[in-house]
């Protein structure tokens, strides 16, 4: 080996010498810290998901909007970003048709920081119901608010006058009610015979299973008379 080639390895090999060993130390300060630092709890907020969820099925039964873990470990890996990745993941693939089943859920946590351990869930199972798919077409009611003093409705409509909802087949059969936002007559000036007042309003279904497969709006006219006229 020549020369030149010996005094490019012991370069290599003793350049920059300082600067490597405070690197080499700085990060066993830190490994030690992290070794050392006291372990905290905290409670994190996680979804659930659902993995081979079965097709032609809904979900019938009401789910919490997150599952609460109280966690334990290191300061630096309870903060919130540090969950971005976790979840309860629960494997539906047992689910060959409607049906219930129940979950523990801890063996379902999927994706927690490093060190960190799930002390408790909350709550600690879920029961999950599965009915047939099923959709119906439904009449939209029309809700009014309060109509000025002397004016009295004749009668309502609304374009569609009906929508298409889909969800779980006992939330579907009988079919729930859709309704409009309260139509605001605000103020009539001045009005002579029969008139009619127009407006655009959001409709609703209160069932959180069900959902509105159209426009959430209508097109609503309003016919109303004075009284006495």
């Amino acid at each position: 080996m020549s020369k030149n080639v010996v005094r490019k390895i012991w370069k290599a090999v003793v350049g920059h010498f300082w600067l490597k060993v405070f690197s080499l130390a700085a990060a066993g300060m830190v490994w030690i810290a992290l070794i050392e630092a006291p372990e905290l709890t905290t409670s994190v907020g996680v979804p659930v998901e659902f993995r081979n969820f079965p097709p032609g099925l809904d979900i019938a039964s009401n789910l919490p909007g997150e599952v609460r873990l109280q966690v334990r470990g290191p300061r630096g890996s309870l903060s919130p970003s540090s969950f971005a990745q976790t979840a309860v993941v629960l494997d539906l693939a047992k689910f060959q048709g409607p049906g219930v089943r129940t979950f523990d859920l801890a063996p379902g946590i999927n994706g927690l920081p490093p060190r960190v351990q799930v002390v408790r869930t909350e709550p600690f199972q879920l029961r999950l119901a599965l009915e047939d798919h099923a959709e119906a077409a439904v009449p939209v009611t029309v809700r009014l608010g309060k109509a000025p003093d002397g004016v009295v409705v004749l009668r309502t409509e609304s374009k569609p006058n009906a929508v298409k909802v889909s969800g779980p087949k006992s939330k579907i059969e009988p079919p729930p009610e859709v309704e409009t936002d309260p139509f605001d007559f605000g103020t009539i000036e001045k009005l002579t015979g029969d008139k009619i007042l127009e407006g655009r309003l959001h409709i609703f279904v209160d069932n959180p299973r069900v959902r509105i497969e159209s426009a959430t709006t209508v097109d609503v006219k309003v016919y109303v008379r004075r009284i006495g006229d």
